[in-house]
């Protein structure tokens, strides 16, 4: 049996997805306002939650393209 102290799966992915998110999320020195138009554009767009890496990668690569990048 496992250790009742042991952490699921789950809980470790969801570790690994945040991790990668506080990497991914608003890097310093932007523009805040574009960046936040890059992430309004993703939630009208697309499915994804903030909850999810892809969300994050997507508003990167649309405010890249907003400042030209």
């Amino acid at each position: 049996m496992i250790n009742s102290m042991s952490r699921t799966i789950t809980e470790i992915s969801k570790d690994i997805r945040m991790a990668h998110m506080k990497s991914v999320q608003m890097p310093g020195n932007v523009d805040e306002t574009k960046w936040n138009e890059a992430k309004k554009k993703v939630h009208d767009e697309y499915a994804y939650s903030e909850d999810d890496p892809r969300f994050w990668e997507i508003v990167e690569k649309i405010y890249q393209n907003m400042v030209g990048k």
